[in-house]
């Protein structure tokens, strides 16, 4: 479901000065709005929040975690927990503005003191621009996360992470002024911050430690006009399986039902290791650790695999590790993912070679069948396990999908008269060691030996995946 409006609220410590803001932005929430909330590891957690970190993250992680949590809303409003609005409808100058990245700001404190560090430079009545920024409440539009992502988290706890992230969007070429507001904003929203009704939540002496550090990270923005774009996700590691059944499966030819069960060796092993289930007819269970994705099946199972779990890493950035396996013949031992490095491609092996009488049976296309006499003598690699960072295996299985098109179109023109086969094996054997063999990593660390039913005790000492 896309929704038109997300509001994300960030606290720490602050329970009072969160549950005003909280009834106001309830009291006033535009209708049919998202509305999150994230807890900055508070030393009592905040109960109404929708996500809670465990230790203290910093302004940039929590305020990305906002915006991963609100990727799915049109316009976003992030606020901290000391801001909030005053009427209905204020989001309204926002939303019809021009500008897809604007923010709250007060030109100075309402009190006597002063801190004349801002300057207005623009003011059309519409739009007011200043020379520099609050952070109490940040505007955007979904299309600015495309663009330059999210907040640097390299700038830690505390400074200068909303600056830059409305730096590199006007140096994006998004926004007419870097700093901007609309007009007549002190009647929209209250900022507690303007009237110093309300205690930092970041020290001071922290905050003096951060100015030191930060302020040259932000210089270094503003000397090279920086468009770089920040992962507003939270990294992650993902275990994907496929299940495509409406299709017969050309090595057994038999058509398998849609039955969740199957991958229920493979569930287990996971444990709290999150799953991704690529298929095109289940009835999706309540399971808060898997992720099904349906995709429709255009073409025979071993490769549609391939293609659905290219174009789903393809649309998740935030992944780091990515491993694709069979699902109903593969087990975990030991979780790979702290082991793993950037740059190896990690396969699945069986104890025999490329020129095996089965592959060379199945697996008929000219230039194939030449390369596996060619190479007969290499082990044979499977395609039950392929890991890997996400532009490893995503590389990958592109090279995959790209022979397999390139394939097609030989026995279209009849430049060959045999397709791919009963399946991959060989595709998958050709293409990792034409391309990548200097990165490859297979053998006992990546699996148990193929079909030998080890157990965990039998198996080597680290390895990582029982196959068959």
């Amino acid at each position: 479901m896309t929704h038109h409006i997300g509001i994300g609220i960030t606290t720490h410590n602050r329970r009072d000065v969160f549950v005003t803001s909280l009834a106001a932005q309830q009291r006033y929430l535009p209708p049919g709005a998202k509305l999150v909330v994230v807890d900055d590891a508070s030393t009592s957690p905040t109960p109404e929040a929708d996500f809670t970190f465990k230790t203290n993250a910093g302004i940039a992680r929590a305020k990305n975690k906002c915006l991963e949590l609100l990727a799915d809303c049109e316009h976003i409003f992030l606020f901290d927990d000391d801001a909030y609005p005053l009427i209905d409808r204020w989001w309204l100058p926002y939303v019809d503005s021009s500008e897809p990245h604007l923010m709250r700001i007060f030109h100075d404190l309402a009190g006597r003191r002063k801190m004349k560090d801002i300057d207005i430079m623009f003011d059309d009545g519409r739009h007011v621009a200043y020379t520099g920024a609050r952070g109490a409440m940040l505007y955007a539009h979904r299309s600015v996360l495309d663009i330059v992502g999210g907040m640097d988290p390299g700038y830690g706890r505390w400074g200068y992470e909303h600056v830059d992230w409305s730096r590199r969007i006007h140096n994006a070429g998004l926004t007419t002024w870097p700093f901007a507001d609309v007009a007549e904003s002190a009647q929209l929203i209250r900022c507690e911050d303007e009237f110093e009704t309300v205690d930092r939540s970041v020290p001071g002496l922290t905050r003096e430690r951060a100015v030191k550090t930060n302020h040259a990270r932000y210089r270094r923005t503003l000397a090279t006009r920086s468009t770089a774009y920040h992962e507003y996700r939270e990294a992650r590691d993902v275990v994907i399986t496929s299940l495509f059944t409406s299709q017969p499966d050309p090595q057994r030819g038999v058509k398998w039902e849609p039955d969740i069960d199957r991958l229920g060796t493979l569930r287990a092993s996971l444990g709290a290791q999150p799953l991704v289930v690529l298929h095109d007819e289940l009835t999706e269970t309540d399971d808060e650790v898997t992720e099904f994705v349906r995709h429709r099946q255009a073409i025979q199972p071993y490769f549609q695999r391939h293609v659905s779990a290219w174009q789903y890493l393809r649309d998740h950035p935030e992944v780091r590790y990515a491993w694709c396996v069979d699902g109903t013949d593969v087990e975990l031992f030991r979780s790979p993912f702290p082991d793993m490095v950037p740059g190896l491609l990690y396969l699945g092996c069986e104890p025999t070679t490329v020129g095996d009488d089965w592959m060379r049976r199945n697996h008929r296309a000219a230039h194939i069948a030449d390369w596996l006499t060619a190479n007969a003598g290499r082990q044979l690699l499977n395609a039950g396990l392929i890991g890997g960072d996400r532009e490893t295996v995503m590389t990958f299985l592109h090279e995959i999908i790209r022979e397999y098109a390139d394939q097609h179109a030989r026995v279209f023109y009849r430049e060959d008269r045999h397709n791919h086969g009963t399946g991959d094996m060989a595709v998958l054997n050709y293409v990792a060691y034409e391309r990548f063999s200097e990165s490859i990593r297979t053998g006992p660390q990546v699996c148990t030996l193929f079909r030998a039913e080890q157990t965990r005790q039998q198996a080597a000492p680290h390895t990582w995946w029982r196959h068959k």
